[in-house]
Formats: structure tokens, sequence, C-alpha cells
């Protein structure tokens, strides 16, 4: 199902939405230059230039920050965790959504991996979309 807003929806509007997309177990894509409401009734959200999909955002992000970032995404990977993209050497960015920190931290230390901080990154969509 697409929609396109013609302008700002009320908040049972967005709760109706949420439903039917459960009963129907279907992805609902909206399109809307309203992205302080997109961000607070979507759980993934994307960005389009020019035909193209250039920017992919879950709501809950993981920023892992490790001793070894090559070797901990081999045992993400391993264990199917993901998608997640290595920023740099011990630095991992998770995209994978309802992840419990603590697991992926358990998991990494269990297989020899310094884990120096798990952060959950969240912004708005306009700062995403200022990235783009």
């Amino acid at each position: 199902m697409v929609l396109f807003p013609g302008q700002p929806a009320r908040s049972h509007d967005w709760n109706q939405l949420d439903r039917l997309s459960k009963e129907r177990r279907t992805t609902i894509l909206i399109s809307s230059h309203i992205l302080s409401e997109l961000y607070l009734v979507s759980s993934r959200s994307g960005f389009i230039s020019h035909g193209r999909l250039i920017k992919e955002v879950n709501k809950d992000e993981l920023l892992i920050d490790v001793d070894q970032s090559s070797r901990a995404a081999m045992i993400l990977d391993r264990r199917g965790i993901g998608p997640f993209q290595v920023l740099d050497d011990h630095q991992i960015l998770i995209r994978q959504e309802n992840l419990e920190p603590g697991h992926i931290n358990r998991l990494l230390v269990q297989e020899g991996i310094l884990v120096n901080q798990i952060s959950q990154q969240k912004g708005s969509l306009e700062e995403y979309s200022r990235i783009c």
C-alpha cells in the first residue's frame, strides 16, 4: 500500500495505519515531506533521490566500539546479525531492529572481542536527510 498524504495527519490516522499494517502483515510505504510525523510511525525510512534509494535508516541503530571491528564483523555475520556496516577499525553500525545491546555485548565478549562501548543511535529524520 502506498500513501501520499497531502497535509499533516492526525494521530488517530497513524494509529489506524499501524493497526492495518499489523493486521494485514504488510508494509505501508508513505511518501511525505513531513519527516517529524513519519519518524513517529515508522520503523524504517528511506531517502530516494532521482529514483534511487540513497539512504536507509532504522529507527534504532547500535553503534559498537570494539578493539577489532573486522573480526567482530565476521562474528556478527556468522550469527546472522545485520545488516551492519564497518565504519573503521573500531566501529560497527548495526541496523537490525529489536537488538538488545547486552546480547551483542555478551556474544562479542565470549568470542574474545573487547567491547569498549555500545550506544543506541537515535536521531530525527531531519538529521538524516541533511546527511544525504
